[in-house]
């Protein structure tokens, strides 16, 4: 409904890039240290043997290959722009998981190279539950500093206005801060008036206006849309 603006998003997507770089490369040396515990009693010789030099740099090679499609898909699921919710966030994550791991899986066999598959699952797993993890943590963080609230400004009847707040207050996860609520009475029956009241209160509280109109429509709204929109302020119609 809202855009964030262009500073915060910057700064989001930049922490959150980050964090999956560095829950990437955290879950391929856990992922490696889980294969060494797992193979510990059986073949540990025989799998240590496997671990050439060679071998490890054209792994590393081609997870770094890997990473960077996950990311790109992660981008194009609007992960770094977009605020989303914990659960679709891991649906998103376990999806791009799965195109990672079979993606990987492909490479390792075409170029006929000696893997671990507790190796290459383990290391998958543990970057599918992690990437929520440091999702909520860096959404927390934000939350804590106030740097990725969206202010919003309620106007309208007060079966609507309130029908609109509690969606705001259920829905936490989309972060909206109701800064100041009335209805469109209270400021008066000018219409430019009430449009030039609108406009300082919302560059005064760098807030997003919604309006939340009874049944009788818009079109009496047209003259206060057209002056808002004059002056550049944000707003939008519930």
């Amino acid at each position: 409904m809202m855009n964030y603006s262009s500073k915060k998003k910057r700064k989001w997507a930049h922490d959150l890039f980050l964090i999956d770089i560095l829950i990437f490369i955290s879950s391929y040396i856990f992922g490696f240290l889980i294969s060494l515990w797992v193979n510990y009693n059986e073949s540990l010789d025989n799998y240590l043997s496997t671990l050439r030099v060679e071998n490890l740099l054209l792994r590393s090679a081609l997870y770094i290959s890997v990473i960077l499609i996950c990311l790109y898909l992660l981008h194009q699921d609007d992960r770094y722009s977009t605020p989303k919710k914990a659960g679709e966030c891991f649906y998103n994550s376990s999806h791009v998981i799965l195109i990672a791991l079979v993606v990987e899986t492909f490479l390792q066999y075409t170029f006929k190279q000696s893997f671990s598959r507790s190796w290459l699952f383990s290391n998958w797993v543990i970057a599918l539950v992690l990437l929520p993890v440091g999702y909520i943590y860096v959404k927390n963080k934000h939350l804590k500093l106030n740097q990725w609230n969206t202010r919003v400004i309620l106007v309208g009847g007060d079966k609507y206005r309130n029908i609109l707040k509690q969606f705001v207050v259920i829905e936490n996860d989309a972060l909206y801060k109701i800064v100041h609520e009335a209805s469109l009475l209270s400021f008066g029956e000018n219409d430019l008036k009430i449009a030039s009241t609108l406009v300082e209160l919302a560059k005064r509280e760098d807030a997003h206006i919604i309006f939340t109109l009874p049944n009788i429509g818009i079109d009496k709204y047209v003259d206060i849309f057209r002056e808002i929109d004059f002056h550049n302020a944000s707003y939008s119609i519930a």
